[in-house]
């Protein structure tokens, strides 16, 4: 057996959650919109380098049975959390593997969608360069693989605030201890620089407001780990073209540069040659700090936009609401939708109107694109003829594009398995219950995490389909009785016995509802 030098991931392992890009089904849909047919996902093998202790690939584990999954990392401990968890849930389709880059040979297999995440710039360059030659040896001939990493110029800037951190704190006790102490520091920092209006000024309490929201180790591990090379897009381009590999987009659109105006698009492209160095003008003018890039081999012919036409072979969904409590569907008033992060968009089209109103109706449910235009219709009261439904389908298929585009909407090519209605005696996944039970962040069967209450966590940790509404009020009653569940009603605590059982009467309801919405609940 192979001895191994404890890593600072065996120290402080890094939390390990669900990367909703990295979803294989997202990267069968883009490959999609760019004329390329990865294999079926559903049945799909799938290697994840640097996995963790597994939280990205269990919860696609669970979400996709029919698929094999493996990760590799050279961290045991973070093997042993991972395969714990793997051994509760009873998954059988998941294998963690304690192994390192170098060790990685022709017997791991072929694999049809291959996932990096936060790994890449992470590592030396020799690793760098190993992890390319395991996706180009590795990868099936149409596969699709996700490789995330820090790119420049806009880590130049953030470079500057890890180095002085780094400083701070070198050679001064173990990585807990190390964070702590490089935190206080920050904010040490932000408090005494002299000139508090000079961009240098502004750059530190911009980290310190970041690093505030983020766990210890991800402080440690980006901004104190020996290693963080982050790289300019078309250095990143030129390497993975002399593994024979080629950039085929982003796992996620450019939140900036779906917003560009036709004219500024023109004048990049006047200053760019090709794609590539488009998109590195891209991160030029956004000061880009991370990209999440798919990467396919380079005998596979790939479009260089995403087409519309392929959308309509797609599934839709939307998180987005309009928001006007009654939108004005059928004339050509505007209407503003937005999403949960705020993206937003405006539109005066009573189809693209309808579409949209119909998609939020139907959330979580994804819909096939035909369905939805025969939604929209009904709730236009329209019946086009073939001519001009033929037109409506151009338009909207663009339409919807540019939204997701702009992630206003996602595109599925299959659905995952979840409840539309909670039932008598509700279920919610069996990763979800484990997760709430141990207060762990929460992960959605749609592979990402939600955002939760401590009421709406307890509940979800007694769905196991044993208890109906009324079980449920009575276990939440009993949680309050002890001390354990703080129940509060327009902000404030409440005490009172008869208006604890009636904001519990509501809110049990409430919650199985958010959580269904939230696509947490199986059938």
């Amino acid at each position: 057996m192979t001895e191994r030098t404890p890593t600072s991931y065996d120290e402080l392992p890094y939390a390990s959650h669900p990367v909703q890009h990295a979803h294989p089904d997202n990267l069968w849909c883009k490959a999609f919109l760019h004329g390329l047919q990865s294999p079926d996902v559903s049945t799909s093998r799938v290697l994840e380098l640097g996995c963790g202790t597994g939280g990205n690939l269990i919860s696609l584990a669970q979400i996709l049975p029919g698929g094999t999954f493996v990760g590799l990392d050279s961290a045991g401990r973070q093997i042993a959390l991972g395969q714990a968890v793997i051994d509760t849930l009873g998954l059988k389709n998941i294998d963690l593997r304690t192994l390192s880059l170098a060790e990685v040979d022709a017997n791991l297999g072929e694999f049809d969608y291959i996932l990096c995440h936060g790994v890449y710039s992470w590592v030396p360059q020799a690793d760098q360069d190993r992890i390319l030659a395991i996706i180009r040896q590795h990868l099936a001939p149409r596969g699709v693989a996700f490789v995330s990493y820090n790119t420049l110029p806009g880590w130049h800037l953030r470079g500057l605030i890890r180095d002085i951190l780094s400083y701070h704190v070198r050679g001064r006790g173990e990585p807990a201890a190390k964070v702590q102490r490089a935190r206080a520091y920050l904010d040490f920092l932000v408090s005494a620089t002299p000139e508090q209006e000079s961009v240098y000024a502004r750059l530190l309490r911009q980290e310190a407001d970041l690093l505030r929201r983020t766990p210890d180790t991800y402080v440690f591990h980006e901004h104190l780990e020996t290693v963080n090379q982050p790289l300019y897009f078309h250095e990143f381009a030129e390497r993975i073209a002399g593994h024979s590999l080629q950039f085929l987009c982003e796992a996620r659109s450019h939140a900036q540069a779906t917003n560009f105006t036709p004219e500024l698009c023109a004048q990049l492209d006047s200053l760019a040659r090709d794609r590539l160095e488009y998109e590195q003008q891209i991160d030029i003018l956004c000061n880009g700090t991370f990209r999440r890039s798919l990467l396919c081999h380079s005998e596979v012919a790939v479009a260089s936009q995403p087409s519309a036409m392929a959308l309509r072979e797609l599934r839709l969904a939307t998180r987005a609401r309009p928001v006007s409590d009654s939108p004005d569907l059928k004339s050509d008033a505007p209407e503003e939708f937005r999403g949960p992060d705020k993206e937003s968009i405006t539109t005066t089209h009573p189809l693209i109107k309808a579409s949209l109103v119909c998609l939020a109706e139907q959330r979580p449910r994804s819909v096939p694109f035909n369905e939805l235009l025969e939604k929209a219709y009904a709730k236009l009261g329209q019946s086009p003829n073939a001519v001009q439904s033929l037109q409506d389908t151009d338009l909207l298929a663009a339409a919807l594009l540019r939204c997701h585009e702009c992630d206003l909407i996602e595109v599925f090519g299959t659905e995952a398995a979840f409840a539309l209605a909670p039932s008598e005696r509700p279920v919610a996944s069996p990763l979800a219950r484990l997760q709430a039970s141990q207060g762990e962040p929460v992960t959605s069967l749609r592979h990402r995490i939600v955002d939760l209450s401590q009421f709406d966590i307890f509940v979800l940790s007694q769905l196991d389909g044993s208890r109906n509404e009324a079980d449920l009020r009575d276990a939440v009653m009993d949680q309050v009785r002890q001390g354990r569940l703080v129940l509060e009603h327009r902000g404030q605590p409440v005490h009172e016995k008869g208006l604890i059982e009636s904001v519990v009467e509501h809110a049990v309801p409430m919650t199985l509802e958010k959580l269904r919405n939230l696509a947490v609940l199986i059938t």
